[in-house]
């Protein structure tokens, strides 16, 4: 009897022991945009659900990766490993580093299951860390934007203007090639610098948790506004009352820009004036086609982690200049400027509409991201 009871209490304290067991810890170094949303909600809401998912403390360091001197620190400790910094947030665990939400999440699991089951961190694997950097379907809204903008009447009455000034100087197909080539490069160069002056000026205003919530709800109005607005210009287009049309350049802007094209484009200044032409259209531009990149750039901050959102940028002009690049290729091919202007400005009301929709939805998701 004595023997049992022996054996039991052995066997209550046992249980008292395991259950009184302090749970593991596990340090990570994180790497981000301190007070941007993926941040936020990384620290409040996806740590402590993996902690009581895994039954462990998380020890986190959270460090402002658009710190200069931070952002060495972390490109060192990347190379270290033979990384490359492609993307943050960037998440230093045992002896792995992961980038990007998608690889960073599911690295921590993985690595805290392996520790719970052999008592020590991963051994360092490059094809772990380096699994970041999936495409996210957040960034198919960015390239439809970017695809909507480069059809935009704003942009594309000028585009077009400027291919039948081309017509009536009698312009060999060569040469048409050559300006097509220089006067995209030029708008798409133009236009994403433009954009990376936009993105890193309200990336610092969005910084501030409490002026990013002004910023959106801005955002959102303004976004409305356009809304409204597109969709009366779409009954106005469908009617063929294209004068009375809103949102496009005022006439003064367009002559101006038929005063651009007409005097860089000369044949002693060709090349050059090309490139003039381009850089100075887009800017002008952007007082009109600004009403879609604002609000998508506002959209790209909130989505894209890559750095300094270059990827989102980049995406977002090539998708631009592709209807330009498309057109000098039909008239390169021979199509008939005329017959490019009729179509287009038989489908005005379409883009109208697609305008409408892409407000409505950066409206609302601009919450949601």
């Amino acid at each position: 009897m004595k023997n049992v009871y022996i054996i039991f209490f052995f066997f209550i304290n046992l249980v008292f022991l395991y259950s009184n067991e302090d749970p593991l810890i596990i340090k990570i170094s994180y790497y981000g945009e301190i007070g941007c949303s993926h941040c936020d909600l990384f620290e409040d809401s996806i740590l402590p659900e993996i902690e009581e998912k895994t039954e462990t403390d998380i020890e986190l360091q959270a460090f402002d990766i658009l710190d200069s001197k931070v952002y060495e620190e972390c490109e060192t400790a990347l190379n270290k490993l033979g990384l490359d910094f492609t993307i943050f947030p960037v998440l230093f665990i045992g002896n792995n580093a992961y980038l990007g939400n998608s690889a960073l999440e599911a690295g921590l699991v993985d690595e805290i299951n392996y520790v719970k089951k052999n008592g020590e961190y991963r051994p360092f694997n490059s094809l772990i860390s380096t699994t970041a950097g999936k495409v996210s379907f957040k960034i198919i809204p960015v390239f439809i934007a970017g695809l909507i903008d480069g059809i935009n009447p704003c942009a594309f009455a000028t585009l077009l203007f400027f291919i039948s000034f081309l017509s009536i100087q009698g312009r060999t197909k060569r040469e048409i090639l050559i300006i097509g080539i220089l006067f995209t490069f030029s708008v798409f160069l133009t236009y994403f610098l433009l954009g990376l002056g936009l993105l890193n000026a309200l990336r610092m205003v969005l910084d501030f948790s409490f002026i990013r919530f002004f910023v959106k709800i801005v955002v959102s109005i303004v976004t409305l506004v356009f809304l409204i607005i597109s969709l009366r210009d779409f009954y106005l287009a469908r009617k063929g009352r294209f004068s009375e049309i809103t949102l496009q350049l005022s006439l003064s802007m367009k002559k101006r820009l038929h005063r651009v094209v007409r005097k860089n484009n000369t044949k002693v200044f060709f090349l050059s004036g090309v490139i003039v032409t381009g850089f100075t259209v887009s800017v002008i531009e952007l007082a009109c086609t600004g009403q879609v990149y604002l609000p998508t750039i506002a959209y790209m901050i909130q989505t894209d982690n890559s750095v300094l959102g270059l990827r989102s940028l980049l995406i977002y002009n090539l998708s631009f200049i592709l209807p330009m690049v498309i057109i000098f290729a039909l008239v390169y091919a021979g199509l008939r400027f005329t017959d490019i202007s009729s179509f287009f400005k038989g489908k005005v009301h379409y883009t109208k509409l697609l305008l409408s929709a892409l407000f409505m939805f950066l409206a609302v998701v601009i919450w949601f991201v």
